[in-house]
């Protein structure tokens, strides 16, 4: 039974674990706690705060400010065979030299799981938020992330999963998850209009373990893209083109691996097929390519270098193409220099290709067209005390594309200073 769950790698419960607490991923002062609370407060310098193109009729505009996040974390790890977990956090950044000058967001986080046995488990998560810049939401279909609405949003991202252990060897999983986005303004051309929307994706897995270091897998997504939004998507054709015209169902075929090379070395790859349909019947399927692929090593302790690379088809901001495909290769590093001292870092690169069939003349003109998008981030920690902890952070984002997309582009340094508390 043992070697079940050491080689299988689906349950992260043993059945010494499942006498008493049960408080999966969760560090030390989480698991002991029933409550945790933590606050961060942080002075900023932002060398572009709407993400303008920095031209005559595009200027830059600079602020210094302030951002605040309290949260407050309930982990409830008593149970032997369940974990609850909930967090909510407000966020409020302020601009000095900004109008609107502040912005607020809501964020409430849920996290459950339930281990039947040690071969069968299941979990749901929901994250919902309230906000109004992007990056916050998470909206991958603003492609310019960084470009903040005028106007809040909801979002509420909610998955439910099961995965079993059917026999030494063979393994099963099923996922469900479900995207809600609400822009709050409203009329032709706005981003509800453009963006608001329901995406369904069910994905059916199995799994066999062909060798104690390596796990193969191969399955299904269906992913149902939904526009929910009424109005017109373009102010240029009025009465033309509304949202539900971009609806997509997508058809992902895959098939992967996990290897674990040794204890600090572990990789994953998925790679497949998918097959876009559209809903409008001017429009025939498109095939295209699917990977996803990650790498982990533990060059030291609690020291870790990621890699890893997407190839993926999403929904879009530019309304007259139907989606993009986005190829985002990434590294990121997270290096502990002494018990006080923890460096991080990221560098992802992302290349954006939009997707326009149709005869169209604005849908021609974008089909095939690219973006480029590179955010980086460094950032450092000094702890100075079991409770506090002072932080440092330099963001960098640049997007530049082809010609028709070059009212778009921006270059945008950010810079944070800060404390972080948490009892």
């Amino acid at each position: 039974m043992k070697k079940i769950i050491t080689s299988a790698g689906l349950v992260a419960l043993s059945a010494t674990g499942m006498q008493g607490a049960y408080a999966p991923g969760l560090n030390k002062m989480e698991s002991s706690k029933l409550m945790t609370y933590s606050a961060s407060l942080r002075g900023f310098y932002d060398d572009n705060v709407t993400t303008a193109k920095g031209s005559a009729t595009a200027p830059k505009i600079d602020s210094f400010g302030f951002d605040f996040r309290p949260s407050a974390s309930l982990n409830l790890t008593s149970l032997q065979q369940t974990y609850i977990g909930a967090t909510y956090t407000y966020g409020m950044r302020y601009y000095v030299d900004r109008d609107p000058s502040a912005d607020h967001s809501h964020e409430f986080d849920l996290k459950t799981e339930h281990a039947f046995s040690e071969r069968y488990k299941l979990t749901f998560n929901d994250s919902f938020v309230y906000a109004q810049e992007p990056e916050v939401l998470g909206d991958i279909g603003v492609v310019r992330r960084l470009a903040r609405s005028n106007n809040s949003a909801y979002r509420n991202l909610a998955s439910l999963g099961f995965t079993a252990q059917l026999t030494e060897v063979i393994g099963a999983r099923v996922g469900y998850e479900n995207t809600w986005l609400s822009y709050l303004d409203e009329g032709d051309g706005s981003r509800s209009a453009q963006l608001d929307r329901m995406d369904h994706a069910i994905r059916l897995e199995g799994t066999y373990q062909v060798q104690p270091k390596l796990l193969a897998r191969s399955g299904y997504r269906l992913t149902v893209t939904d526009y929910q939004g009424t109005g017109d998507i373009n102010l240029t054709k009025p009465g033309i083109q509304e949202g539900d015209t971009r609806n997509e169902n997508r058809h992902t075929f895959f098939a992967g691996a996990d290897y674990s090379f040794n204890s600090r070395l572990r990789a994953s790859l998925e790679a497949g097929a998918q097959i876009a349909d559209f809903s409008r019947a001017d429009l025939s399927s498109e095939t295209s390519p699917y990977v996803s692929l990650s790498s982990t090593y533990m060059y030291q302790e609690d020291s870790t270098i990621q890699l890893g690379l997407s190839l993926d088809r999403s929904a879009t901001d530019i309304t007259s193409s139907s989606d993009v495909e986005t190829l985002s290769p990434y590294i990121s590093i997270n290096h502990k220099f002494t018990p006080r001292i923890n460096a991080g870092g990221l560098l992802r690169f992302s290349h954006f290709k939009y997707n326009a069939p149709g005869t169209d003349a604005d849908a021609i003109a974008v089909d095939g067209g690219t973006e480029d998008f590179i955010t980086a981030q460094l950032n450092v920690d000094y702890k100075i005390s079991q409770h506090f902890t002072a932080t440092a952070t330099y963001n960098f984002d640049n997007l530049s594309g082809d010609s028709q997309f070059d009212d778009r582009s921006f270059t945008r340094n950010r810079i944070f200073l800060g404390v972080r508390a948490t009892y």
